[in-house]
């Protein structure tokens, strides 16, 4: 008796990407790699799915770092339209201690912000680098299954007929 079950797979892409560009690295790959086993075939997918996964990493850590950089400036540019009001409300204003209090307070804020905004982007350099290991160990195990294939390919020379 069979028993047909269905195979479901999570899906590897996230709403934001394409998946014609994962198919597009994984067919690159394959082309450049030329695998030509089924375990072959499959190594090729992994590297693919490590390289997809560090180029995802790097993406989202260049918007991070543009999303705080605009952020900062937005920041900034709060605090000198502020700075700039208070003057022409009271010429003295721009004096008093308050204001520089509030000022320096709002500028630990961005401060604190911009160092939790870097402790995520260090934690995506270090996956990086784990995502980075894991391909160059993909990879040597590809050429690894390629050396076998192809030393499973030479005819003993004691077997072989004139």
């Amino acid at each position: 008796m069979l028993i047909d079950v269905a195979i479901t797979h999570p899906p590897i892409t996230t709403p934001d990407e394409d998946p014609r560009a994962l198919e597009a690295l994984m067919i690159a790959l394959g082309e450049e790699l030329n695998p030509k086993s089924h375990l072959e075939r499959r190594q090729v997918e992994l590297i693919a799915y490590s390289e997809w996964d560090i180029m995802r990493h790097r993406r989202f850590s260049a918007r991070l770092l543009a999303h705080e950089a605009q952020r900062v400036s937005a920041e900034t540019l709060r605090e000198e339209r502020s700075r700039l009001l208070t003057r022409k409300a009271d010429p003295n204003a721009h004096n008093s201690q308050s204001q520089e209090a509030a000022r320096g307070s709002t500028s630990e804020f961005v401060a604190v912000a911009y160092a939790n905004h870097l402790n995520i982007h260090a934690h995506h350099e270090v996956s990086v680098e784990r995502l980075e290991a894991r391909r160059r160990q993909l990879l040597k195990d590809f050429h690894d299954l390629q050396a076998r294939r192809a030393l499973a390919n030479i005819e003993d020379a004691e077997l072989s007929e004139p």
